[in-house]
């Protein structure tokens, strides 16, 4: 037998020892012998399965970082082995690195799209994200779709990388609280990861609803309005989806209603456009509350002729001014010899304003002519609205037939014989107080081909494409917004202890905290770390714990000189002398009861030290423990906010610790006797609402002979308010 089928002998009966160790959980013998196994094997064949079972007993080790190294291996030797990529993900979850975690598991789907177990455990480590985590993925992709030129770079106005963030933060928290969903941009940050992307149009929308985000109101319309057009001329080439488009479009149309809308000192600021905007998405999502509450705040300010022009440009097609979807589905090329026809319609109804043709009875008209005169949704077209002083109000309609003359005499015969059951009849409009005068319908059958060609030749130029080009190849350099953003956590931010990011907390008006006085109830611990990476530092009613970041790894603690006085701390290294930490503490401590820690590592395996708070300002007001808090470490820092985290009173000082615990139980005894007493008051009142009940049953008896109950005779003399009669008068659409 040769020395190479010794060893492959060797390696089989010592892979079989780590197999047997690694399922009795003995992992340090298990990665033993694995690496035993390496050692011996020939060549790449079988390694990358060694190299993923020596992972996985690292992982179950939680040795993270020697489990990754092994998964990336095996991923090299394998890069289309699943098991590989899912090493990598166990290993980088366990790092805590969680949106690399995300990218793994995703390798793992594409692979094998029937892993239901990557799939949980890829929601699992997005739930793991922080929104601000969530925000700057996003913000990434943005960025990686504009570098692969799926995506138009902003032309208008740009911010800096960490106020693009903070704007998709702000947005992603005012869609969650609105929409009442935590989660929802987290599931679309899935969905949008396990795709390898998002199209064109929906990369569009949210840039646009970042840059709002990021006061950067001009490039938000733009964004908005690319979107329109790209989900526009998606909904005409495809019917089958266009429910879902219009859900889509309304989004788009709400995010350039944003830009318009921007905010009140902005100097372009534009409520008629963002009314505009907002009209089109209630138009295309009727049932969205939050664009019907919008549409109204911005629609309130406006004047009734502001609002009754806005309404003949959103509908009304005139000669020089058709839609967008119109022209692009039905328009025909320059040159082209194919007529194009549309029917027009004008009915009057017998209303008073606009505001009695709701959005709902428009939808309901524009679905019943649909259906009545056997044509295509999108060829219905709502033309605008005009009140006449004498008569009502009088609605126009266009009909696309496209080339066929025979249907538009069809639908023209139809609407000049009976107009009123077209557009629904008295399913419609009964109990509306809208009447159709028949009389004063008129149609006609128009010829349009010169103006669709007109109108094509005018719009070829500068189009956005699915590929986000635009045929116009000028290089613009955006401008800064007219309004800064104001960025929180500039010179802290809030961290664990190994310097992983936390949820930021709501922020609630009187800078509100939660304040704990049982160490068993604290949730996990929030650690401010200075942006010059020098410490982190975090503190209780008696104790300031210190992480210091610039030590460097592996040092002997010999080597360290850390000194302590009332109002100063000092971190060196003996030899070298180099300063690692040095400030004027912001109140005084005990030096003789501060100490430091140090094994080598980071977090709290670095350097570690412990002040000792002295608390005079709590021991001369002891009842106000919030004296004990420091607002900074060091007297050269700035002040942390006083609601970034919660407050631990868990370890008082005794003296004030057995007052509040005296003070506590006088008002626990206090608590009981209001309860107590207010149960007699309640229970007062219960036999007197008795009393009277049982009154008023038998003088009912007397005066009729008759017995009825209370409840009888509440219901047959229900008593009058005399306010119910001073109602609020009902708001249209507008908020007029």
């Amino acid at each position: 037998m040769d020395e190479a089928s010794l060893k492959a002998l060797k390696s089989g009966y010592v892979k079989q020892k780590a197999d047997e160790a690694l399922k009795k959980g003995n992992y340090r013998e298990a990665w033993t012998k694995y690496t035993e196994c390496l050692e011996l094997s020939v060549g790449r064949e079988g390694r990358d399965k060694l190299l993923s079972n020596r992972s996985m007993a690292y992982c179950k080790a939680r040795r993270f970082e020697e489990a990754l190294r092994d998964a990336e291996d095996c991923t090299g030797i394998a890069p289309r082995w699943e098991k590989g990529w899912w090493r990598m993900a166990q290993a980088l979850f366990g790092l805590k690195r969680y949106d690399e975690a995300i990218d793994a598991y995703k390798e793992c789907l594409e692979i094998n799209a029937e892993n239901k177990e990557a799939d949980k455990s890829m929601w699992d480590a997005v739930l793991h994200l922080t929104t601000e985590q969530v925000a700057e993925g996003i913000v990434r992709m943005m960025e990686r779709s504009q570098e692969e030129g799926k995506m138009k770079i902003p032309t208008v106005e740009d911010v800096t990388f960490p106020e693009k963030v903070e704007g998709m933060f702000r947005h992603i928290k005012f869609m969650s609280k609105d929409m009442d969903d935590r989660k929802l941009y987290f599931r679309k940050y899935r969905d949008w990861k396990k795709a390898g992307g998002w199209k064109a149009a929906t990369g569009y929308t949210e840039r646009g609803a970042m840059y709002a985000g990021a006061k950067c109101y001009l490039q938000a319309r733009e964004d908005g309005m690319s979107a329109v057009k790209l989900l526009q001329k998606e909904k005409d080439e495809s019917s089958q989806q266009a429910r879902c488009v219009d859900e889509e479009l309304a989004y788009a149309y709400s995010v350039v209603g944003e830009g318009y809308a921007a905010e009140a000192e902005h100097p372009d600021r534009d409520l008629k456009e963002a009314t505009k905007a907002y009209t089109m998405a209630v138009d295309l999502s009727p049932t969205c509350e939050r664009y019907k509450s919008r549409l109204q705040e911005y629609g309130r300010p406006l004047t009734d002729a502001q609002i009754t022009e806005l309404l003949r440009e959103v509908y009304n097609l005139s000669s020089v001014d058709l839609p967008p979807s119109f022209l692009e589905e039905h328009g025909s090329r320059k040159g082209a010899s194919t007529r194009k026809f549309c029917v027009r319609i004008s009915v009057v109804f017998t209303a008073s304003s606009p505001a009695h043709v709701t959005a709902k009875m428009r939808t309901g008209m524009l679905s019943q002519l649909t259906e009545a005169l056997q044509v295509s949704r999108t060829d219905v077209i709502f033309d605008g609205m005009k009140v006449l002083p004498r008569k009502g109000l009088r609605v126009n309609f266009t009909i696309n037939v496209h080339g066929d003359i025979v249907l538009g005499n069809g639908v023209k015969q139809q609407m000049e014989h009976d107009a009123y059951s077209c557009l629904g009849g008295s399913a419609m409009f009964d109990g509306t107080g809208v009447g159709v005068d028949q009389d004063d319908v008129q149609v006609e059958l128009v010829d349009i081909t010169p103006l669709v060609e007109s109108k094509n030749d005018a719009e070829s130029d500068g189009d956005v494409t699915e590929e986000g080009e635009s045929n116009e190849r000028s290089i613009v350099v955006p401008s800064r917004p007219k309004l800064e953003l104001e960025m929180p956590y500039k010179l802290y931010k809030l961290v664990t202890s190994d310097g992983r990011p936390v949820e930021r907390k709501e922020k609630r008006a009187f800078q509100m905290s939660r304040v704990y006085y049982n160490s068993s109830e604290k949730p996990e611990e929030v650690w401010a770390e200075i942006c010059d990476g020098s410490c982190r530092w975090r503190q209780s009613s008696s104790e300031v714990k210190l992480i210091v970041l610039n030590v460097p790894l592996n040092l002997s603690p010999k080597d360290l000189h850390v000194e302590f006085k009332t109002r100063y701390l000092r971190v060196t290294h003996k030899h070298t002398g180099d300063v690692y930490l040095e400030g004027q503490l912001e109140r005084s401590v005990v030096p003789q009861e501060c100490f430091w820690t140090y094994l080598g590592g980071d977090g709290e395996d670095g350097l570690m030290i412990f002040l000792r708070k002295m608390n005079l300002e709590l021991l001369q007001k002891y009842w106000e423990h919030s004296k004990s808090w420091w607002p900074r470490l060091f007297s050269h820092h700035s002040p942390i906010e006083w609601d970034d985290y919660e407050k631990d009173y868990s370890d008082l000082p005794e003296v004030v610790a057995i007052h509040h615990r005296k003070t506590e139980a006088i008002q626990d005894a206090e608590r009981k006797q209001e309860q107590l007493e207010s149960k007699k008051v309640e229970s007062r009142k219960e036999r007197n609402e008795l009393r009277k009940r049982t009154r008023q049953e038998r003088l009912n008896v007397l005066r009729t002979g008759l017995f009825k109950s209370w409840v009888q005779l509440e219901r047959e003399n229900p008593k009058i308010d005399p306010l119910a009669s001073s109602r609020p008068s009902d708001v249209d659409k507008f908020g007029h």
